[in-house]
């Protein structure tokens, strides 16, 4: 028999290995509990030489702040109004034309766990991998340096500059996936457009069209020239959006197009169709531009580009600091890139390229001022942290073709108002209106033109539900679409369908085949949905000779015999009637036979039906 105090220990030891039984449990539970984002990664080997060197280009509030906006991307998914579902398998793509890459590097590859360390795989494809790759695991990549220049091949992206620069601006990106656990949403597509840093035009060109081919939702321009062969056209502005360094020559950029021996434009940064970035660096006041920079108003944003520290492609596994408006490049070419993965996961708010890169020049809270002119902060926290509902509209029509009608065909055309986020959709009120006339209401609305030639624009105004605090109840947003009527246009259906009336005296002639001698035939055509320059153009032909040109045209026949009667107008015919023509006593004799005959056809048949009806009554009475 065990005493009570032996027992209170044993019962005390029991407890006490359970507590611990219990909290392992627990934590092992949750250590376990799967999380819709990845765990933030980056390399050990980087995160000591932050550390040890102070490399805080990525963290500091004077720069980008980079926590704050980690924690805004945390919160988009924990977000319903937020899908990353799909983007799994279609991320937002960055393209780097650059001088390559050293595709090792373990910046890219992700060979380390989630916390950083080291692992060694056979394929060298980690977890954490942030270059895009087709469906067999390969890297999407090219080489377009033009063969004259080099010996590679077209898929061997190597980075032989002397600095790594590819691989240093590629590893900013890198760097920032990274910080932001955004490995499977944004990758990155390398493209050698320069061997040895030298970049002709050829390869420029090839490596864009490559980059467009291959889905790039951003593009990278690392790179400046004084040739404008290196622009952005806006058809290629309007698939993705294009990023440039406004180069490093400390050189300020024209005024309009007013050459100056001391200022130059640097391209493809001064294309209008790109966003050129500037470099601006820390000082004991706070932030300037770099004496380097290249500034003016050719360019858009000031980014930080002194001191940043990335991938040295000289090794697979160690990092560099390098200045220059190269570097501040790829940071804002990040952002559009965070920019556009917001707008597609968020749920019926996708922005077009224009509409993000618009966003990135107007994402600044503060300026930087040289020579009395004030140039606008990138500002990352700005341009990702609103939570606002940016609500769109657009009018959508049954038939398209019903916005351009003509004159004697004109049809209702039925409209409807399609809204974004497509929650909305049915919800909220519409209103429409031309000029200031409300003339409907409701998301489906029928529309007819007037019979009249000219342009009516047609207002849907759509007034929003009232949704949480970030909706303004008085907010109205508006779509516009016009629709025009314009004067019939001529072929030869349109005027087989013109009505022409042909009258005498007597009124309106039925029979064209009992037309007299001398008599005047009048041919009145509808004229009133031709235009003005059409009814001048209104020539008649009788038996293909030309008679007669004008809107009414009378004809007397002299002689009897057949009459082809055609109209031209603005040179396209139409035959409008053929007469047979008699002499007045030809046509007495032939109303004479044709009354005979008439008679004698109804005397017949009223004989045949009093013949039936007598025959029927005898068959009854021998019955």
């Amino acid at each position: 028999m065990y005493s009570f105090t032996a027992n209170k220990t044993h019962l005390c030891k029991f407890a006490a290995l359970l507590l611990a039984l219990s909290v392992f449990v627990c934590a092992a539970v949750f250590v376990c509990i799967p999380t819709g984002v990845a765990f933030a990664v980056l390399p050990e080997s980087y995160v000591q030489d932050v550390e040890a060197n102070g490399y805080d280009w990525w963290t500091g509030e004077s720069y980008l702040n980079i926590n704050a906006v980690k924690s805004t991307v945390e919160g988009w998914f924990g977000d319903i109004t937020y899908d990353f579902s799909a983007l799994e398998d279609d991320p937002v793509v960055v393209a780097v034309i650059d001088t390559g890459i050293a595709l090792n590097h373990e910046l890219f590859t992700g060979k380390y766990d989630e916390d950083g360390a080291p692992m060694y795989m056979d394929k060298g494809l980690g977890q954490y991998d942030v270059l895009l790759r087709d469906g067999e695991g390969n890297v999407v990549r090219k080489n377009t340096v033009p063969a004259s220049q080099h010996q590679y091949g077209s898929l061997d992206v190597t980075d032989d500059s002397s600095n790594k620069h590819g691989t240093h601006v590629a590893g900013i990106i890198a760097t920032l996936i990274h910080k932001l656990n955004l490995e499977k949403y944004i990758k990155i597509l390398p493209i050698k457009a320069s061997h040895g840093g030298s970049f002709l035009t050829v390869g420029f060109q090839n490596a864009v069209t490559f980059a467009l081919e291959n889905g790039a939702d951003v593009v990278n321009m690392s790179l400046s020239s004084e040739s404008s062969t290196y622009s952005i056209t806006s058809e290629q502005a309007t698939k993705a959006v294009f990023v440039a360094a406004a180069g490093n020559e400390g050189t300020e950029s024209r005024i309009g197009n007013t050459a100056a021996w001391n200022r130059k434009d640097f391209w493809p940064a001064a294309s209008p169709n790109v966003i050129g970035v500037m470099n601006y660096m820390r000082t004991r006041d706070g932030i300037a531009l770099k004496d380097s920079s290249n500034y003016g108003t050719k360019y858009d944003v000031c980014a930080p580009g002194t001191d940043i520290y990335s991938a040295n492609g000289m090794y697979d596994d160690r990092y560099i600091s390098l200045d220059g408006t190269s570097m501040a490049s790829p940071i804002v070419a990040f952002g559009a890139a965070l920019t556009t993965l917001k707008y597609r996961a968020r749920i019926g708010q996708e922005k077009r390229p224009n509409d993000i890169a618009q966003m990135i020049r107007d994402a600044s809270s503060s300026t930087i001022t040289k020579n009395g002119v004030k140039y606008a902060v990138f500002d990352l926290n700005l341009l990702i942290a609103s939570d606002r509902i940016d609500f769109y509209s657009e009018i959508t029509l049954k038939d398209y073709a019903l916005v351009s009608q003509e004159l004697g065909s004109i049809r209702p055309v039925e409209l409807s108002l399609t809204v974004s986020p497509i929650m909305y959709q049915d919800q909220g009120q519409v209103e429409w209106f031309v000029g200031e006339e409300h003339i409907g209401s409701g998301f489906w609305f029928a529309y007819t033109p007037p019979s009249e030639v000219g342009e009516t624009t047609l207002t849907a105004v759509w007034s929003p539900p009232r949704v949480g605090a970030n909706i303004d109840g008085s907010m109205k947003v508006l779509a516009d679409i016009d629709i025009s009527v314009d004067y019939l246009k001529l072929d030869s259906s349109s005027i087989g369908g013109l009505k022409v009336v042909v009258s005498t005296e007597e009124g309106e002639v039925r029979d064209y085949a009992a037309c007299r001698i001398n008599v005047p035939y009048s041919f009145d055509i509808d004229t009133q949905n031709l235009s003005p320059e059409d009814v001048r153009k209104i020539m008649w032909y009788v038996n293909d000779e030309f008679v007669y040109a004008g809107e009414k045209f009378t004809y007397a026949p002299e002689a009897k015999g057949d009459y082809k009667i055609e109209v031209k107008i603005n040179g396209i015919g139409r035959h409008v009637a053929s007469l047979r023509v008699w002499d007045s006593d030809e046509i007495s004799h032939s109303l004479l036979i044709y009354t005979i005959v008439a008679a004698a056809v109804i005397v017949a048949t009223a004989l045949s039906v009093l013949l039936a009806v007598l025959l029927r009554r005898k068959r009854n009475t021998d019955d």
